[in-house]
């Protein structure tokens, strides 16, 4: 019986999970528009405030879907921390997928494989796991196993890109 629960919410996320992958990609994406300039001391305050309160996070736990504050998938966590710091702009304004985020940072040359800056996005796997940049070589994300700091090269996805920030905030 309890089995069959759990076969029956699985099979019920997954479900849940592949419409929202289809309709996120369905989509049209809005254009982009470049931020106005304000004080680089303003904007490297704010990604500084986004990295202090995703390490308050370390060891909560992971649960798909969840934007926090208690529980986080990864993407829930990255937009839980820039939110949290008033910082959205930074990362596009509002709630996006993964695929979605790489697109709007290849389109406007920020997407990379090298040169990270602190607060920088990074990706694994394609688009399958997101974190935060650190700085050293080292992310922050919410695994599995919970929010942890790790480095760039220690997950079973491989690296594949960092989403610069803009200069601009």
């Amino acid at each position: 019986m309890l089995m069959r629960r759990f076969r029956a919410r699985v099979a019920l996320l997954t479900s849940i999970l592949m419409l929202t992958i289809l309709l996120a990609g369905a989509a049209p994406v809005a254009a982009h528009r470049e931020l106005p300039s304000q004080s680089p001391a303003l904007r490297e305050q704010r990604i500084e405030r986004v990295i202090r309160i995703a390490k308050r996070q370390v060891g909560d736990p992971w649960v798909w879907g969840m934007r926090g504050p208690r529980a986080f998938d990864c993407i829930g966590f990255v937009f839980y921390s820039f939110k949290k710091a008033h910082a959205m702009k930074l990362i596009g304004g509002s709630y996006k997928t993964i695929p979605t985020l790489v697109d709007l940072a290849k389109r406007h040359d920020r997407a990379s494989r090298s040169n990270p800056k602190r607060g920088d996005l990074v990706v694994w796997g394609g688009t399958k796991h997101i974190g935060i940049y650190l700085g050293n070589g080292k992310a922050i994300s919410a695994l599995v196993s919970g929010v942890q700091v790790h480095k760039v090269t220690r997950l079973y996805d491989p690296f594949s890109t960092y989403l610069h920030l803009p200069k601009a905030f």
